[in-house]
C-alpha cells in the first residue's frame, strides 16, 4: 500500500501542467511536500469530480460520513488512506461515494518499501521519466465536524495489483497506486460513466518505460527525523553485496522496458 508520496511542484507549476487554476483560498494554504506522510493527513492538491475545472486541497485520509466526532474521525481515517480497486464497490466506507465522488490526486512521485533477502528494508522513490507528475485515482468525501462545524474534504488513494516494476520493488504484499493515464483523466472525473466503466479504468499502469526508480536514504523511516526535505528524494548508493545484487534485478526490469 502507499502511505507516502511527494508533490514538490509549486502552485503555478501545477496550474500550468493541468491547465486549471488553484483558487486563492487554496493557494494560501498550499505547500509542496518532498515527503507527505499519510498518517499526518496533510492537505494535498486534487482535482475532484464536483469541481473538475480547478485544483483544490483535500486532506489525505477519507473521513466516513458516519464518523460521530473529531476523535472518531481521527481513528477511522487511519484505515482509509488507501482503497483497493477490487473492493471499492463492496466496502461501506467507499461503495456509496465511488460512483460519483472520484478525484485525481496530483503527485510528483511515490515511495515504496523493498524487503531485501537479508531482512533489511529500504525505500525506493518512483517517478516519471517524462518529469510530468502523476495523477492518482482516488475517491473523496466531505464531513462536517459536529463539534466545530468545520467541513473536511478528504480523499483515499486507490491501489491496484502491481505492474512488473512495482512488483519487484514492493515485493512484500505487492500493490501500487492507480496511476490514471493522461488521456483518461476526464473519463475518471466524469459522472456519466457506469460502475462497469469505472472498474475497467482501474488497471495497473502499463507504461513501465515511463517510470524510473532508485533507492533513497533510510531517513524516511525515522519518525523523529524531518524527511520533508529535498535530500529525501536523492539517490542513495547501496553498499551491501546482497542489496547491490537484488537492486540489479530492479534495474534489469527497467532496462527491459526501455529497450
Amino acid at each position: 500500500m502507499c502511505y507516502n508520496y511527494s508533490q514538490e511542484l509549486k502552485a503555478q507549476d501545477l496550474e500550468i501542467e493541468y491547465n486549471r487554476e488553484m483558487p486563492s483560498e487554496y493557494r494560501e494554504q498550499y505547500q509542496p511536500y518532498y515527503n507527505a506522510d499519510g498518517y499526518a493527513h496533510p492537505l494535498m492538491p486534487v482535482i475532484s469530480s464536483d469541481q473538475p475545472n480547478i485544483i483544490q486541497l483535500q486532506e489525505w485520509g477519507l473521513i466516513p460520513i458516519w464518523a460521530k466526532s473529531d476523535d472518531d474521525a481521527k481513528v477511522k481515517r487511519k484505515g482509509t488512506l488507501n482503497a483497493k480497486a477490487e473492493t471499492l464497490f463492496e466496502l461501506n466506507s467507499f461503495k456509496n461515494i465511488a460512483p460519483t465522488r472520484r478525484c485525481l490526486i496530483l503527485v510528483s512521485g511515490i515511495f515504496e518499501p523493498h524487503h531485501f533477502s537479508d531482512g533489511d528494508v529500504r525505500y525506493y522513490y518512483i517517478t516519471r521519466k517524462s518529469k510530468r507528475s502523476f495523477a492518482i485515482g482516488g475517491i473523496w468525501n466531505y464531513w462536517r465536524s459536529p463539534q466545530t462545524g468545520i467541513v473536511h474534504r478528504s480523499f483515499s488513494m486507490i491501489t491496484t495489483p502491481p505492474n512488473p516494476l512495482l512488483e519487484a520493488i514492493h515485493n512484500n504484499k505487492p500493490r501500487m497506486p492507480f496511476f490514471v493515464p493522461d488521456h483518461q483523466h476526464n473519463s475518471w472525473l466524469s459522472n456519466d460513466i457506469s460502475i462497469t466503466d469505472i472498474q475497467s479504468l482501474m488497471q495497473p499502469y502499463e507504461d513501465v518505460s515511463d517510470l524510473r526508480a532508485w533507492p533513497i536514504s533510510k531517513s524516511i523511516n525515522y519518525r523523529k527525523t524531518n524527511s520533508n526535505i529535498p535530500e529525501t528524494l536523492q539517490r542513495a548508493e547501496l553498499s551491501h553485496p546482497v542489496h547491490i545484487r537484488e537492486n540489479q534485478h530492479i534495474l534489469d526490469i527497467l532496462n527491459r522496458y526501455i529497450a
